[in-house]
């Protein structure tokens, strides 16, 4: 039996909790948010190594003369103690400084990402965050009350860069609250304090708007939720806009989309139709402005609308969704256990 160590960045993970049904997603100021799929993307991973004889958890279940056999460093760069050691980073440098693959590829044996640029299939490897993929839904055009939402956070980059997305967020909730405030819901954390700033200055701004309870009074805002499906199962359109566009990073946004056969109007990766096919989403890119694509969801029928649906569906079902589920995820990870642990 190998013995891995799967280094968690948050204290929340520790206690195998990183492999648990109620992990914490993400938290701000008290409030908790829990994945709708009960984070069974890891679970699943978890109990496959298991079974396939690799004795893998958390930090701090391991003793201080235990030998471990490979040491995972989980979503940000750790200091490695291990002679084997594998990096799996589902956020950029553009968000975590310290992840900067130029730098870090020297220091483990492989590094996991999205982020196609970086790929070499040599010391990084292609491989997408395990998200549980199913159809979900059962609800039509008609049944759905509510034109359009976006269910993300109030975060910024701590440095400006070229792929950030979060301005984007913030333009379209400025807009739909001034002209389409009865069709646009926001959801979300933190979206109640001012729209967060990049860069050093705009850090400092955080922090005085943070000391001074400074609030932002959006109508639109209608608080955090629990569940997604709540909200999208009952909305035809949903905005996925990604945090970066760099090439091949697709987070979960567009995935609770699908499941719920809710239309994703997306911005992000500047190659996503290398891997999803175009047929299931709205593409923000090919709006002129804002008013425009309010202007063309507000015409589409409901035929229209079911096409969108039944490609989604098709989209679910078929072979290329491995790429992004938990099945995917966990045999591309196995192959490379076999492969250096043997």
């Amino acid at each position: 039996m190998k013995n891995i160590s799967l280094n968690c960045y948050f204290d929340s993970d520790l206690n195998d909790n990183f492999f648990k049904s109620d992990r914490i997603w993400m938290s701000s100021n008290s409030k908790s948010i829990y994945k709708d799929d009960k984070n069974k993307g890891f679970s699943y991973f978890g109990s496959v190594l298991k079974s396939e004889n690799y004795n893998v958890h958390t930090q701090d279940f391991w003793k201080k003369n235990d030998h471990i056999d490979l040491q995972i460093n989980f979503a940000y760069h750790q200091e490695i103690k291990c002679k084997k050691s594998y990096l799996l980073l589902p956020e950029s440098k553009e968000i975590f400084n310290k992840n900067d693959l130029n730098k870090l590829k020297k220091k483990y044996t492989k590094i996991f990402c999205q982020y196609d640029e970086y790929i070499d299939n040599n010391k990084i490897f292609k491989l997408n965050y395990p998200f549980i993929i199913k159809k979900n839904f059962t609800e039509n055009f008609t049944e759905r009350s509510l034109l359009s939402c976006m269910i993300s956070s109030n975060k910024s980059t701590k440095k400006k860069n070229k792929y950030d997305l979060y301005k984007k967020r913030f333009d379209l909730i400025k807009f739909a609250e001034k002209k389409y405030l009865d069709q646009f819901e926001l959801y979300g954390i933190d979206w109640d304090l001012p729209f967060k700033k990049s860069g050093l200055f705009g850090r400092i701004l955080n922090f005085k708007d943070k000391l001074f309870k400074k609030k932002n009074i959006l109508n639109c805002y209608k608080g955090v939720i629990k569940n997604k499906s709540d909200i999208l199962r009952k909305t035809k359109f949903v905005f996925c806009i990604e945090n970066s566009n760099s090439e091949g990073y697709i987070s979960d946004p567009i995935f609770d989309a699908f499941n719920n056969g809710c239309v994703p109007i997306y911005l992000g990766a500047k190659n996503v139709l290398d891997y999803i096919p175009k047929e299931t989403f709205i593409d923000m890119r090919k709006f002129s402005d804002l008013d425009d694509l309010f202007k063309q969801i507000n015409k589409m029928n409901s035929e229209i609308y079911t096409k969108f649906q039944n490609n989604i569906i098709e989209f679910l079902n078929s072979d290329k969704i491995i790429e992004f589920n938990e099945i995917g995820f966990t045999s591309r990870l196995l192959k490379h256990l076999i492969e250096d642990l043997s």
